[in-house]
């Protein structure tokens, strides 16, 4: 490998803390800011909607690029360490209180570290206890500076950490490490990856981890964010009473932000693994960023605005260009992005077909250079300027519905590195008084900015056993770009209506209606050409509708040759348009609308899916017409998919997980002819024919079987004249239809398959699925069972993960399937230390009996219970819970919404009964285990 680099040391710089900071101009006016004695930051904000509920954040300016050689990974550690004792909640203390409260670990109680930061969070936490939110607080001041890091408990979690970076030594990781060598030349970052060196992770001694606690993870360099349904100013009170407490840093350490060093030439760098599945390249470009102290301003949000113009711009040509059938390339990307705390970069690259990697890069620069020499075109930018507004007019018309996680996330982003949080409403207006004065020339300056001849790095990585272009050859390539004549781009521009008047053969009249059967306030309409389409009007959140077409059948219908093609029934009609129109012409027409639909096909029904903001509810049914009443085939959208799908399994027989998982599929379908497996084979038989031959029986010919659900902000009135124009118009189709039984199921008794594959970094993978054939499929049952696979986790969590260290984690989800035929079991999967995969194996057979046949314990019954009303109370308020639960009833009879089936059931659930009911549905459990094991 040839690279030639500027020789020199990263940069650093200084940042130092001031204590008493004024209030950012650009934040927003609701949010509650100041600053405590001890140099803490503090951010409160109202926020009605979840009702009831709360999020907590702990934002910490501290992350692994502040390690010394010897701390290589103990700011990832301590992160663990933050749940594992503290001065107010010993041991497992935040873990417990949390989960007695509601609040799932790893769902809604979580952290993370990276490079630059890390941040502690507890999301969805009641807040209507005053004693509770007290506790939520003395959290945040626990984790700031009062984590007792018991020897004992390091030791614990040296084990967990080791599986953390077994689980995610992946193949695109260790070619991302082997970059970093050159994207951060002669820089701290190159030398910190976060996860660190294993070496120090299981050598270090106590006193590492405490000295870096102890010299960094301080108030001055922490902001502790809440956000929730709650008195505001209460808060703030309760705030400065416990954070206060906290003590200040005496001498602090200078926080240290490290630049990465220029260079003059490019730095050209190779990396390859032998389960790497495609082959990339990136052209990256450093520039300097804003400074902090310089964000605060709307100058630089009109920087950030024309920013997000010339990238959209990129993306669009680029998927454009990606969309013809004789493109070289799978994937395309160009724009300028955040990359590191002290560095902006301009990125280009993508994924070549086989043996197209120069092609490839020749055409992805040549659109690139295409926009750098001729600008871009007024009426593409007026597309990307309505698509724009729409997502902050969208973003407005539903800001009392934003999460409180999403709010305080942003509010993180002004604490780290100063981007501005002014809130929706002051976003929307600066949106809409300053986008209109953008203009293509003012962004053609912009770009050529970008593409500098300096500081750029350019790499290549993939599969092994590639021939790679060399530097010379790259040279080459840029040399023919910037050389030859290059066509300016044409906008070829549609005025077509999406749906003529004259399209639609005539007005569907309504033969009947009815008060729908569940929930409140539903209307079921039948057309005279067998459709029905359930009304349900909510005021859950403003401007969102969503629509769900079922129909029974699926795939099961199918001959067993159709199969493959079905499995990727839905990308395909997503790539090829609607009625007379592509994909890309169908964008175009589409622009400023919030409207999408998708089809696809299950094992059992076909479902449509869609979405629209209330004013294109119009353009959400017109979608809905072309895609039923005259399905698009396209032959050139097929072979850019084909092409796509060839290359995502050619190289699968190099990927563990990948076989994996088709190893799965064979023992759970019992080796049936109709579980479709993903690889060459499978590939090369989805055909054209054989998709236009599955949407004209699977959906154009059913469509009197279809029930249409549409539920959101929208009014009865102004949805009936649609629904007879659109769905009414609709040619009846072939009549009532159900699923077919083809006895794919499990092994009577049990199935049993270990084998062994090449691994880079050796694992076992395992799955153990509990099959119970014998299944009464109803609301109580579904509930206790999927309760059981709490209860499941939590124990294989303290077992498996904490005391043994071997996994990083085992998940435990209920399957229950209501049709073809009733049946359910518990799935457990992990990851483990080969070293003790027969020790996990065991504890995961032991616990699942010992819950069969001894029952849970009282507190593991509770928490999993008040887990479950957290989730319900969240759930109700939210328009796809509300669908998801129609749609149920439709396919399986049970009212989910109604209190009984749910809230009666938790309230009457009692520790005899639930043991009773578990001993009984798994009493007589058939094990079928999967393992993969490294050779």
């Amino acid at each position: 490998m040839r690279r030639k680099i500027l020789l020199g040391t990263a940069l650093l710089f200084i940042t130092i803390f001031s204590f008493g900071q004024d209030r950012p101009k650009l934040l927003d006016d609701k949010v509650i800011f100041g600053q405590l004695d001890n140099g803490m930051t503090y951010y409160i904000l109202a926020n009605i909607e979840p009702k009831e509920k709360a999020s907590f954040y702990m934002v910490q300016d501290v992350g692994a690029i502040l390690e010394e050689d010897h701390q290589d990974g103990l700011a990832h550690m301590l992160e663990h360490m933050a749940f594992n004792g503290s001065t107010h909640f010993p041991g497992k203390g935040i873990k417990n209180f949390l989960e007695r409260n509601g609040v799932e670990f790893g769902k809604n109680i979580n952290a993370y570290t990276n490079v630059d930061e890390t941040v502690y969070n507890m999301s969805n936490v009641p807040s209507t206890d005053l004693s509770v939110l007290d506790s939520f607080v003395w959290i945040l001041h626990d984790w700031s500076g009062s984590l007792t890091l018991d020897g004992k408990e390091i030791d614990a979690e040296r084990g967990v950490i080791n599986e953390e970076w077994r689980t995610r030594n992946t193949a695109e990781r260790r070619i991302y490490d082997a970059l970093s060598e050159y994207n951060f030349k002669d820089s701290q970052y190159a030398v910190r990856n976060v996860i660190g060196e294993m070496d120090i992770i299981n050598n270090s001694e106590y006193e590492a981890i405490r000295s870096f606690y102890k010299k960094w993870y301080r108030p001055d360099l922490q902001a502790a964010i809440i956000v929730g349904d709650f008195n505001a100013v209460e808060m703030e009170q309760r705030v400065k009473k416990i954070l206060s407490q906290v003590p200040p840093a005496i001498d602090p350490a200078h926080r240290i932000e490290y630049e990465v060093a220029g260079n003059e030439e490019m730095i050209y760098a190779v990396a390859t693994d032998k389960e790497a599945r495609a082959v990339n390249f990136n052209l990256l470009i450093k520039h300097p960023v804003v400074k902090k102290i310089d964000r605060d301003n709307e100058e630089y949000l009109r920087g950030e605005v024309l920013r997000g113009f010339v990238n959209g711009l990129l993306g669009q040509r680029l998927q454009e260009a990606s969309q013809k059938p004789d493109a070289p390339f799978l994937r395309a990307y160009a724009g300028y992005y955040p990359w590191i705390r002290t560095s902006n970069a301009m990125m280009i690259g993508g994924q070549a077909k086989e043996n197209q990697l120069s092609e490839t890069i020749q055409a992805i620069f040549t659109e690139v250079e295409r926009a750098r020499k001729h600008g871009f075109v007024e009426t593409e930018l007026d597309r990307l300027k309505a698509n724009y507004l729409t997502y902050f007019e969208s973003r407005f018309k539903k800001r009392d519905k934003i999460s409180n996680d999403e709010l305080a996330k942003s509010i993180q982003q002004l604490f780290l590195v100063g981007e501005p949080h002014g809130g929706i409403e002051f976003e929307y207006e600066f949106i809409r008084n300053y986008y209109e004065q953008i203009t293509a020339a003012d962004l053609q300056p912009l770009l050529k900015s970008w593409l500098t001849e300096t500081n750029r790095v350019f790499t290549l990585s993939g599969p092994e056993g590639v021939t790679y272009v060399s530097e010379e050859e790259l040279n080459a390539i840029f040399k023919d770009i910037e050389q030859k004549e290059i066509e300016p781009y044409f906008d070829l521009v549609s005025n077509s209506q999406l749906v003529s008047d004259d399209q639609l053969p005539k007005i569907g009249k309504i033969t009947k209606q009815e008060p729908f059967e569940i929930g409140k306030g539903g209307m079921v309409f039948t057309l005279d050409n067998g459709c029905k389409v359930v009304l349900y009007p909510t005021d859950k959140t403003k401007s969102e509708v969503l629509l769900s077409g079922i129909s029974r059948g699926g795939a099961s219908l199918l001959d067993a040759d159709l199969l493959a093609t079905s499995a990727h029934f839905g990308s395909i009609v997503g790539q090829s348009g609607a009625g007379d129109y592509t994909d890309t012409e169908l964008k175009k027409i589409l622009a400023g609308k919030n409207a999408g639909l998708s089809l696809r096909i299950g094992e059992n029904q076909e479902t449509i899916s869609g979405r629209a903001d209330t004013d294109d509810l119009e353009v959400l049914f017109k979608l809905l017409y072309l895609r039923l009443q005259f399905p698009r085939s396209d032959e050139d959208a097929f072979k850019v998919f084909k092409a796509r799908l060839s290359e995502n399994v050619k190289n699968k027989a190099n990927s563990p997980n990948a076989i994996f998982g088709d190893s799965v599929k064979q023992v759970m379908s019992n080796y049936h002819e109709r579980a479709v497996l993903s690889n060459p084979q499978t590939a090369d038989e989805v055909t054209l024919n054989q998709f236009d031959r599955i949407y004209k029986e699977r959906f154009k010919d059913q469509i009197d079987d279809f029930t249409f659900f549409l539920v959101g902000d929208f009014e009865i009135t102004y949805a009936l004249p649609l629904l007879q124009k659109y769905i009414g118009s609709l040619e009846s189709g072939a009549g009532q239809e159900k699923a077919k039984d083809h006895g794919i199921t499990p092994a009577k008794g049990g199935a049993n398959k270990h084998f062994k594959v090449e691994m880079t970094t050796p694992k076992f993978s395992n799955v153990y699925y509990y099959y119970a054939s014998k299944y009464k499929y109803t609301a109580y049952n579904n509930l206790v069972l999927d309760i059981a696979a709490d209860i499941l986790k939590n124990r294989y969590f303290e077992q498996m993960r904490e005391d043994e260290g071997g996994t990083y984690g085992a998940g435990v989800w209920a399957m229950t399937t209501h049709a073809p035929r009733s049946s359910a079991g518990l799935w457990v999967q992990y990851d483990s230390n080969p070293d003790k995969a027969e020790t996990l194996a065991e504890i995961v057979k032991k616990e699942m009996m010992n819950l069969i046949e001894n029952g849970a314990k009282q507190d593991e019954l509770n928490k999993s219970i008040e887990a479950k009303r957290n989730a319900r109370k969240k759930n109700l308020n939210q328009n796809g819970y509300l669908l998801g639960q129609l749609t149920q009833h439709l396919l399986t009879g049970i009212d989910g919404l109604d209190s009984t089936n749910y809230e009666s059931i938790l309230d009457n659930l009692n520790l005899t009964t639930f043991n009773k009911t578990i001993k009984t549905l798994l009493g007589k459990v058939q094990l079928h285990e999967v393992v993969m094991e490294p050779r």
